[in-house]
């Protein structure tokens, strides 16, 4: 029997939605191992640390493919409750990254997420922009990228992104992220003008 959602444990998945979210090297082998088996017999990170990473060099992509600066914050010193600042002319606007693979690219119009407390206390004292990105990825890491002949893919991902507004946050206990909003590069131009006008320009 599946365990119904508890809104007073945070951050936790919401099974009542539209969708559930829990929460450099030198060469590449040309093909992923088989299905639930790691390249390396031990690895340094554990699934849950991998998906974080592959959530902010997914975004790091879509920033280098515009031209945007990124910045992420340094272990032990994200005390805004964001990973990412994503440099524009103008100035920075801020990210926060989910990565799942409670589910991939199909499912219903809205991914929600419910934040901790905390969360919304940061949020509240900006004032720039800042996003709420969910990454979808596969459930087995070897399967995330393919190095086919044609070029280097990745498979069956994709982010999603939404605007953080505390108010409506705390109005609805909870964070949708719209899966009609997806990441691209094509995103950031408007995530530019959002942050030209908070400068009234």
């Amino acid at each position: 029997m599946r365990e119904e959602p508890n809104p007073s444990k945070t951050p936790h998945c919401d099974y009542a939605g539209d969708e559930v979210l829990s929460s450099s090297v030198d060469f590449m082998p040309l093909s992923a191992p088989s299905a639930g088996v790691d390249f390396l017999s031990d690895p340094l990170l554990n699934l849950t640390q991998r998906k974080g990473r592959y959530g902010v060099v997914y975004v790091r992509a879509l920033a280098g493919q515009a031209g945007c600066g990124l910045e992420e914050a340094a272990p032990g010193e994200d005390a805004q409750a964001i990973d990412l600042k994503l440099g524009f002319q103008a100035g920075d606007v801020y990210v926060q990254v989910k990565a799942t693979q409670t589910k991939t690219m199909s499912g219903g119009p809205n991914i929600t997420y419910y934040p901790e407390a905390n969360w919304l206390d940061k949020w509240a004292k900006l004032r720039v922009p800042a996003y709420f990105v969910v990454v979808t990825v596969p459930s087995d890491s070897g399967s995330w990228l393919d190095h086919d002949s044609s070029g280097t893919k990745m498979v069956a991902t994709a982010a999603y992104w939404t605007r953080i507004d505390v108010d409506s946050i705390r109005a609805a206990n909870k964070i949708q992220v719209p899966r009609a909003q997806r990441l691209s590069a094509a995103t950031l131009p408007q995530w530019e003008s959002d942050l030209l006008s908070v400068f009234g320009a």
